[in-house]
């Protein structure tokens, strides 16, 4: 009832600034911790919400993870990139990867999001492989040559990234 109640007060908010809703991206989900099996997930800004209990303790929480669209997507634009980029030379390619890599890093690198992180990181490194390779007639990378470039250029590995909030101290006048 309350999701019912704030979806039509959100409505006449938006109509007073000739603005709607989008009837296709908007639905109310039953989301909740007493009925985990029925909850469905949704997809926003990129992510994948769903309501699991946890492993050890058996509390429910909210588990975040990337979007499986989005990390298609995502590697759908490396391969482009990669593709049409591989006669650079190795500096320019890898400190280019190096910005894609912390960006898409900083964005996704949520708790609980390790294992996708992991695998766009292991899909990134074998089409980066499979492109070096061919730029000439025959392999010029072979995959101990190839981890040695990734040390060498110093490429991120995938990290959760957690913000420490600063200690501020109190002053009293």
């Amino acid at each position: 009832e309350d999701a019912q109640k704030f979806q039509r007060w959100l409505r006449l908010r938006l109509k007073k600034f000739n603005l709607e809703l989008s009837e296709e991206k908007t639905r109310l989900i039953r989301f909740n911790r007493y009925e985990i099996r029925q909850s469905k997930s949704f997809d926003f800004l990129g992510f994948e919400y769903r309501c699991q209990k946890h492993k050890k303790q058996k509390y429910p929480f909210v588990a975040t993870q990337t979007s499986s669209k989005k990390q298609s997507e995502s590697l759908k634009t490396f391969y482009q990139w990669i593709k049409k980029n591989r006669h650079m030379r190795n500096g320019k390619i890898f400190s280019k990867l190096k910005e894609k890599l912390r960006g898409y890093f900083n964005y996704y690198g949520v708790v609980g999001n390790s294992r996708r992180l992991q695998t766009y990181f292991h899909h990134i490194k074998r089409m980066l492989f499979k492109w070096l390779n061919r730029r000439s007639q025959r392999r010029s990378c072979n995959w101990k040559k190839f981890r040695k470039l990734l040390r060498i250029y110093d490429i991120v590995k995938p990290r959760i990234r957690t913000i420490e909030s600063e200690v501020v101290p109190l002053v009293f006048a």
